[in-house]
């Protein structure tokens, strides 16, 4: 049984502590800056390493610059995972001492807190480090072996040859940093006034990426504030390279996966999601030469993304960002801000269906943020309907699809106020502690009450 990941955050913004263990499906509700989003882009942040040790791998070897020693090369990666804090939260110099770390088993771990002089440093475990610098040295040894390799006067079959071992190293490596960070999936990240981009042409999102990239360097300790927040730009990068997938409609994409690759589809759980995208947003999204559309269900009508409502602004790119994962069978560590934004409720009840459809696919993980009761009352029924559909999984099926169904222990739900978590599932019932759904209601209730009372006399 693999261990469960965990994270540590101590005098960190909002939080004052917090040790939160890793499930797979977390939701944290609270008011606004109680520390929701600094946990779910702390946990991020810790994720996404893994990625920059990929590509600072791969970016060193395609310029076969092995460099003198792996002391050096650990420096070097010490110096990304920092920039890549700044790049989240920007200078530090406002910051008392904190302590933010994760543990990838019991023996891996990573952590970020201040040097003397007021300066994040990364602090790996000597678990971590032995492992790294096992990955390190056989980066370096393939460089040079690269180096060695007369290119000049290589055939054909020689070159594709080296192309292919290049290639098999590539997935070595992935598995290798898989290994290393105990993780195989691919962290998304969906912020929060997801809206707005839907009002931005594609030339000034590229211009806004652009101006991020030529101000981002490996050593700054500072950021430009003209810079979006790290997880908003990687999200407009995502969206602006899954956008020319969507040319044709859901049907014809799951043809061509089929016709043009060597692949399966899981046919039943992409037709469970376009239906329930269908419901939430009431048309299907497609993008061509005039830009991004929602055509009206079952019609030739449409109207442009920009002008579309803002729930179908704010939700359509989770949906078409679940809809390519399920399609190509990406296990995906999802986090997601706020995905009831502009929703009615119904609807937002549609979003947990989705949510914990795609839980259910290849092991995925969900950490989501939220202000609304409904999302925590959707996810309740989930949770309800695995625990009865133990004893009683016909009669339950007929209410909810099995496909959504969360297995008792799954999910972790926490209330976070005044940078404070309190655990709200009952550990009897295995539920989300009802009391803790909707307090306004409960307060507004009350103040009804006592004008209803005043009205009486």
């Amino acid at each position: 049984m693999q261990q469960l990941q965990k994270i540590y955050i101590k005098n960190f913004g909002p939080v004052a502590e917090a040790n939160i263990d890793i499930n797979k499906v977390m939701v944290f509700i609270g008011p606004q800056a109680s520390g929701k989003s600094t946990i779910s882009k702390s946990i991020y942040l810790f994720k996404s390493l893994k990625d920059d040790l990929i590509r600072y791998i791969i970016e060193t070897v395609e310029k076969e610059n092995p460099v003198a020693n792996i002391s050096e090369t650990t420096t070097v990666f010490k110096k990304i995972i920092r920039a890549k804090f700044v790049s989240f939260w920007g200078t530090t110099k406002y910051l008392e001492q904190f302590e933010l770390s994760y543990n990838y088993n019991n023996r891996k771990k990573i952590s970020f807190n201040l040097d003397n002089q007021g300066y994040v440093k990364a602090i790996l475990s000597s678990d971590f480090q032995e492992k790294l610098n096992t990955i390190l040295e056989q980066t370096q040894n393939f460089i040079i072996k690269q180096k060695n390799n007369n290119k000049s006067f290589a055939s054909v079959a020689e070159l594709l040859a080296m192309d292919s071992e290049k290639k098999n190293f590539y997935r070595t490596i992935e598995q290798e940093c898989n290994q290393l960070f105990e993780d195989d999936k691919l962290s998304l990240y969906i912020p929060a006034g997801r809206s707005a981009l839907a009002t931005l042409s594609d030339p000034i999102q590229k211009l806004i990426l652009t101006k991020i990239s030529d101000n981002i360097s490996a050593n700054q300790d500072t950021v430009n504030p003209y810079l979006l927040d790290y997880t908003l730009k990687a999200f407009i990068e995502r969206i602006n390279n899954l956008k020319t997938s969507f040319l044709s409609d859901y049907d014809t994409i799951i043809r061509d996966k089929v016709n043009f690759t060597n692949e399966s589809v899981d046919y039943d759980s992409l037709h469970a999601a376009t239906s329930i995208f269908d419901n939430i947003l009431k048309g299907r999204y497609r993008y061509d030469k005039d830009g991004e559309k929602i055509f009206l269900n079952n019609s030739d009508r449409f109207v442009k993304l920009s002008f579309a409502s803002s729930g179908q602004q704010e939700v359509v790119w989770i949906l078409l960002q679940i809809f390519m994962l399920i399609l190509n069978k990406t296990r995906t560590h999802f986090f997601i801000e706020e995905p009831e934004a502009h929703l009615f409720p119904v609807a937002q009840k549609d979003v947990v269906e989705l949510f914990c459809l795609f839980a259910n696919l290849l092991d995925n993980q969900m950490l989501i943020t939220t202000h609304s009761p409904y999302i925590l009352s959707a996810l309740n029924n989930f949770m309800y309907a695995g625990k009865l559909g133990k004893t009683q999984a016909a009669e339950v099926s007929k209410i909810i699809n099995k496909k959504t169904w969360l297995k008792p222990g799954q999910v972790v739900a926490y209330y976070v106020e005044n940078g404070k978590l309190t655990n709200i599932i009952d550990d009897e019932l295995q539920l989300i502690k009802a009391e803790m759904i909707d307090q306004a209601s409960g307060l507004v209730n009350q103040e009804f009450n006592q004008l209803f009372e005043l009205d009486l006399l």
